[in-house]
């Protein structure tokens, strides 16, 4: 089964298919196709051993065989019971088919996804001319929860809109919300000056610690044991993207100590250009005018908002530049190499996560200390590992923690379009609101102007890459679909010259 990753042979794949084992449409489809093309051919074959052709009489047309499979009636389910299995299907999921679920599964920084840029196409069983069936999520997404027909049903209705609503609503503030809690930190507990006390570089390592565990024990329940969690050979292997998310983590917590929640969600919106142009140069992808103009946009717009930006320090702007950076290629090295592994996502962090809290130990050393400030390393031997921390430290940790989780299992399946659009509306909400709450922040008129123009840049630039990746998939299904009738008009050819050859044999005298 390609589509629900059962592992099984062709010939038994028949029988689980007919006794409804396999619930999901996809292969039901498939398998369909595959039956009906093998009868046809089958009859071709038969003709040509037929008793029929060795006596006189005239010629049968063959007749095209009609597979079907009948489903046995699934009893209906309460709408909790629905509920429950939409639930489900967003848990962590143990498929073969780890390259779509690890395409949404890291973060590029700023309003465009990841999965946004991949190369990859998006062709699934289903007609691309269909019509959508939920708001949020993507295709694939759908065929597999196509197969709990009360799943559907639940999503089609109100109750499941609204769902799907609070989904995206969460996501939102999910992936805004870590700057607005560092700025509250900074007002209730910075003091006069205002800053991030405590060390960043400890609060990543515990992150990581605890994320490790999580992995392991998650890997426990799913597979019984924790030997798949360690592989010296694919950590050195994933070390690359390991250790630029590492990285790009410290700088990005260095970056919200100089910079407020406004000012750091407009910068992030340079990974843009910078993936963008990286993208195009590493896998020699064309963009379309529209994109571009998006690309020049945002940076006309960054160009006026770092003028008019009087707040923030440059070194909050080199340290959002590395972040950028370091983010940039791991997605790069991710899409190149990750997603070439057989091993699924989970699995895949088990490896890379030891390399990314070992890059962040070692980043304690190398961030050189600021005029009138210690070190990392001596703040914390002077001072203690947890110096500093209070219950905001630990919801911080705790956030950000659950911003991974919900990266990689919940948001992977939402449609790559929907995320961009959602990081493009973050920046105005929870981003402007909250920060009118915390900390007023001063805009000249051409910062507002700015700042606009990023915003408007960044949705051109989502809609009009998801509008390319909507006609690359439907590209590739019109030359799957042309490919498929070429094979049936030869199978047909075929069976023709097959039956013209044995209808002239019957003809000839003895």
């Amino acid at each position: 089964h390609n589509h629900c990753g059962r592992l099984c042979q062709l010939a038994s794949c028949a029988q689980l298919a007919a006794r409804g084992d396999c619930s999901n449409p996809a292969c039901r489809q498939s398998l369909q196709a595959l039956i009906s093309h093998n009868r046809t051919l089958g009859t071709a074959e038969q003709l040509s051993g037929s008793k029929d052709l060795q006596m006189d009489r005239p010629l049968q047309k063959p007749q095209a065989s009609n597979f079907e499979i009948e489903l046995e009636q699934e009893p209906r389910r309460s709408a909790n019971r629905a509920s429950a299995c939409v639930l489900a299907s967003l848990s962590i999921p143990q498929s073969v088919e780890h390259n779509a679920s690890l395409a949404g599964s890291l973060k590029a920084g700023g309003a465009a996804p990841s999965d946004l840029y991949s190369c990859e196409s998006q062709v699934t069983t289903q007609s691309s001319a269909k019509s959508r069936q939920t708001m949020i999520f993507s295709t694939a997404a759908e065929e597999e929860m196509a197969a709990e027909p009360e799943t559907m049903r639940f999503l089609e209705s109100h109750a499941g809109i609204f769902w799907q609503g609070l989904l995206i609503f969460v996501y939102m503030h999910f992936d805004a919300g870590l700057p607005l809690l560092q700025d509250c930190y900074k007002k209730f507990y910075g003091g006069d000056e205002k800053k991030l006390l405590f060390t960043k570089q400890t609060l990543l390592i515990t992150q990581n610690f605890c994320e490790i565990i999580c992995l392991f024990l998650v890997t426990k329940f799913l597979r019984g044991s924790i030997r798949d969690c360690i592989n010296p050979k694919k950590s050195f292997q994933f070390a690359p993207a390991g250790a630029c998310f590492g990285i790009q983590a410290v700088f990005g917590f260095l970056a919200m100590g100089e910079l407020t929640a406004d000012c750091y969600a407009m910068y992030s919106q340079t990974s843009i250009i910078v993936l963008t142009l990286a993208w195009t140069i590493f896998f020699r992808t064309r963009l379309s005018g529209t994109c571009w103009i998006g690309v020049f946009v945002i940076a006309i717009g960054m160009v006026g908002f770092t003028m008019s930006d009087s707040e923030s320090t440059k070194l909050g702007l080199f340290y959002i530049g590395l972040k950028i950076v370091c983010q940039s290629f791991a997605c790069i090295y991710a899409e190149m190499f990750i997603k070439s592994d057989p091993e699924v996502l989970y699995i895949q962090m088990c490896w890379m996560k030891p390399v990314e809290l070992l890059t962040t130990v070692v980043m304690m050393f190398v961030i050189p200390k600021k005029p009138g400030e210690d070190t990392a390393l001596e703040a914390i031997i002077q001072k203690g590992f947890y110096h500093d921390w209070n219950w905001l430290v630990v919801a911080i940790m705790v956030f950000n923690m659950g911003d991974t989780f919900m990266t990689a299992t919940i948001a992977k399946k939402f449609d790559s379009v929907v995320k961009g659009v959602a990081g493009v509306a973050d920046i105005i909400y929870p981003t402007q609101v909250f920060a009118q709450l915390i900390e007023p922040p001063v805009y000249t008129k051409l910062k507002v102007i700015s700042g606009a123009t990023v915003v408007c840049g960044a949705l051109n630039f989502v809609l009009a890459k998801g509008d390319m990746r909507r006609s690359k998939d439907r590209e590739a299904e019109l030359a799957d679909l042309k490919e498929q009738l070429e094979q049936a008009s030869a199978g047909h050819s075929a069976t023709l010259a097959i039956s013209h050859d044995r209808k002239r044999h019957v003809e000839e005298p003895a």
